[in-house]
Formats: C-alpha cells, sequence, structure tokens
C-alpha cells in the first residue's frame, strides 16, 4: 500500500507540512481541478451534465430569482442534505506510521473505494480499520486531520471511511456533485432549492404554502438518503442475516456450538 495517498501530517508548525497529492505529490495522481492536472484549469469549465440540469430545472421553474441567489441556495441545500444524510462517503486506503498519532486525510484519492468525482471534503469520521476489517480506535477532532489512541510500532496497512460533503462553491461556480447523486436523489435536491427560495417573503416567486410543500419532500429525500446510506443500498438490508456457513461457532446456554451450513436472507 502506498504512503503517497495518505499523508502523516506534521501539524501548522511543521517544516514541510502538509503534502497534497497533485499539488506538491506524484505527477500520476489526482488533478484536484479537472482533467489539465495539477496546475488547475487553463480557461473556462464546462459544467458537468447534471449539474447544469440542475441548475437549469431551478431557474426555469423559479422566475425572478437572480443567478447569484441560485447559486448559493443550492449550495446551502446541498450541504443540508450530505450533512443530514451522511450518503456519501469515501474508503481511503493509507499506511500508518510507528510514532505517529495525527494525519491529515486527503479525499478523492486514485486507490479509494468510492465515486472521487468530486473529491468533496471530509465531514466526519465513519471508521478506521485494519486489512481484516479490525476496528482501530481513532477520533477526528478537526476534518480532515485523523487522531490515533495509539500509535503503532510497525507500519500498517488501513482504510480509512468518511462523510464527505461538498466544497465551498469557488468564484461562485456551480457545486459539484457526484452523478449518482443526483441521479438517484435529483428531483429531491431540486424541491429543496425550490422550497427555500419560494419560503422567502416579499419576492416575485414567494410562495408559502407551496415553498413548505416543496421543502417537506426535500426532507423525506433527506430521510430516504439516511436510511440508504446506513443500509449501503442494499434492498431489504434491514432483514440480512450472516449466512451460518460462515460462522466457526456460536454460545447457546454457555456451550459452544458449531455453525451449521443453512443460510438465511
Amino acid at each position: 500500500m502506498s504512503d503517497l495517498f495518505w499523508q502523516t501530517w506534521t501539524g501548522p508548525t511543521g517544516l514541510t507540512g502538509i503534502q497534497f497529492l497533485g499539488v506538491t505529490g506524484a505527477v500520476t495522481g489526482p488533478a484536484f481541478f479537472g482533467i489539465t492536472g495539477a496546475t488547475g484549469p487553463t480557461g473556462l469549465q464546462e459544467e458537468p451534465s447534471h449539474i447544469r440540469y440542475f441548475y437549469d430545472r431551478v431557474r426555469t421553474e423559479i422566475s425572478g430569482a437572480s443567478d447569484l441567489l441560485v447559486r448559493t441556495t443550492m449550495a446551502a441545500v446541498l450541504h443540508e442534505f450530505f450533512n443530514d444524510s451522511a450518503v456519501w462517503g469515501e474508503i481511503i486506503p493509507g499506511l500508518l506510521q510507528p510514532g505517529v498519532l495525527f494525519y491529515f486525510i486527503e479525499p478523492g484519492q486514485t486507490q479509494s473505494m468510492g465515486d472521487l468525482q468530486p473529491a468533496g471534503k471530509i465531514l466526519r469520521l465513519v471508521s478506521l480499520t485494519d486489512l481484516n476489517h479490525y476496528p482501530l480506535m481513532a477520533v477526528m477532532p478537526e476534518p480532515p486531520i485523523l487522531q490515533l489512541m495509539y500509535t503503532v510500532s510497525n507500519p500498517q496497512s488501513v482504510f480509512v471511511e468518511v462523510v464527505k460533503t461538498i466544497k465551498t462553491p469557488h468564484d461562485m461556480d456551480l457545486p459539484h456533485i457526484p452523478w449518482w447523486i443526483m441521479d438517484k436523489y435529483g428531483e429531491y435536491l431540486i424541491m429543496g432549492v425550490k422550497g427555500r427560495l419560494q419560503l422567502q417573503a416579499d419576492r416575485p416567486y414567494s410562495n408559502p404554502k407551496v415553498g413548505m410543500m416543496n421543502t417537506q419532500y426535500f426532507r423525506q429525500g433527506v430521510n430516504q438518503a439516511r436510511v440508504d446510506a446506513q443500509r449501503r443500498h442494499v434492498q431489504g438490508g434491514q432483514a440480512w442475516a450472516y449466512p451460518r456457513n460462515f460462522r466457526t461457532h456460536s454460545q447457546r446456554g454457555f456451550v459452544s456450538t458449531v455453525g451449521v451450513s443453512s443460510q438465511r436472507f
């Protein structure tokens, strides 16, 4: 497991500072600013089609709202959606170093498991596990800083799972979200933006009654996304049981018994 994708953090007073892969790291690393590489775009970039559709729907259905207001409202609604649902995550591989307690975690790495475009920013820590899926004790006192409870004595490959949200748009660009989020929850997000705008008073598009209905529909989407995240997008995931043929022993009446080969889902 390469340590290029999970850098140790020397702290704000360190001599070398934080290594951002794609800026000071390997040239083969992910580009933070699009397909033009680590130096960023050389000109205006075309908006992804799913983001543009999101924006055009709101502008078409809410006449009279300014371009700036629509963009800022989109960002606010998306942040609320991801913060409350925890549906957008990433599992980032890394390497723990002996004697190091703090690590700076950068999402959007090429070796991660999950949708990396866009990278987003980290909201909170879900788990830290080794290659055998054994949990390790860690906290995130200030995202994206990861703090181990205990240091390791030898280099150890691990996975850190995090929940993400959108980055603050640069120069009032449209906020970027993964395409699958728009495909699955697009109507909820559109209604969330419309509802927030319609609840504003004394505007050409003000409509408190419809705005409340749209906001409630958006919150239904937040709840649906939260459940999807908890069940890992598995249909009927709450009824899943660990297959018995994978169990080695179980305890019944303080007596250890060998598992049978039957399965129940």
